[in-house]
């Protein structure tokens, strides 16, 4: 038993307690106070008296610190070592489209994990160091390694948007991904989802350029729309670009804006819009403008609507 420092250092003793939590999220674990000069009784008699709070298996909080998402998952890290947060978990760490900070969910190697209230949790043969990292002092999966995780845990639009996100950062490239899912197998749960997945970017069209543009070349896949061209320049007579629009067929001359939920800042930025599709129409192109709620809440009435505007053929000025 580690034996208690004198009552007069019991003021150092608090500061290297609160030195450890600020390095872990408000939490440290009963090794820290240990270490710290605490015994396992003094422990155990300031979690009874409600001074520290029980986070965790061994893992506590000051009373007075308040709780969150990130201090659960670093408890549930530090109480069973080697343990990391993976999954939904990693992929909100990461900053990916659409994860948010609510999921618990970690990995620990086989036989080490348990069960925990409130946490998903998974195990696995192989959890090398080129798989971990750190993200805000947290043990976490590598980009790498959540995407393929994720192929268990949520669908390939979801995994595709995730994997367009992180081609797009500079976290990690198709053609990587690729070639760890090849070392893994296909008897690795989820397998099938990424490699389905991973096919449809192989086929090294450029990545779209934001988690919109993502789900409206799933929108396009799903519904067996011919593929558009990104970013396409609509060009004046004089062969100067006028406008870069999201979305193109170019032979239809029909253009396709995507609005995000910042489109339309204020009155000047609407009236810029409003010039530059003028611009556009002045041309001989027809322009649809769809929203992000367009794409996730009817994405089949979409899907008609660009249809019925390819099968009218390019645009035209003139009157007959």
């Amino acid at each position: 038993m580690t034996p208690e420092l004198p009552r007069s250092d019991l003021a150092a003793r608090l500061r290297a307690i609160a030195h450890a939590a600020r390095q872990q999220h408000g939490a440290f674990t009963r090794s820290d106070a240990l270490r710290a000069g605490f015994s396992a009784r003094a422990i155990d008699k300031r979690v009874a008296k409600g001074a520290w709070v029980a986070v965790d298996h061994g893992v506590y909080r000051a009373a007075e610190s308040p709780g969150s998402w990130e201090q659960r998952l670093h408890a549930a890290c530090l109480a069973s070592c080697p343990t990391v947060a993976s999954h939904r978990s990693a992929a909100a760490l990461w900053g990916l489209p659409d994860f948010e900070r609510t999921t618990l969910e970690v990995t620990s190697v086989r036989h080490r994990r348990r069960k925990a209230e409130g946490i998903v949790w998974h195990e696995t043969v192989r959890l090398d160091d080129r798989h971990v990292t750190t993200i805000e002092n947290i043990p976490a999966t590598s980009m790498i390694r959540t995407l393929l995780d994720l192929g268990s845990v949520v669908d390939e639009r979801r995994l595709l948007i995730a994997l367009d996100d992180a081609v797009r950062r500079h976290l990690t490239t198709v053609e990587t991904v690729s070639r760890e899912l090849e070392r893994f197998g296909d008897r690795r749960r989820g397998s099938g989802v990424v490699r389905r997945t991973v096919a449809r970017r192989l086929d090294r069209r450029p990545t779209p350029g934001s988690p919109l543009e993502s789900l409206f070349d799933i929108l396009v896949h799903d519904h067996g729309l011919s593929v558009p061209a990104r970013q396409w320049p609509v060009r004046n007579a004089d062969g100067h670009v006028i406008a870069r629009v999201d979305f193109a067929y170019p032979a239809a001359r029909l253009a396709i804006e995507i609005d995000g939920a910042a489109f339309h800042g204020g009155a000047e930025a609407s009236q810029r819009d409003d010039r530059r599709t003028n611009r556009i129409v002045l041309l001989g192109w027809r322009v649809l403008r769809f929203t992000a709620r367009d794409l996730a809440d009817r994405p089949a009435d979409v899907a008609r609507e660009i249809q019925e505007a390819l099968s009218f053929g390019p645009a035209s000025l003139s009157v007959e």
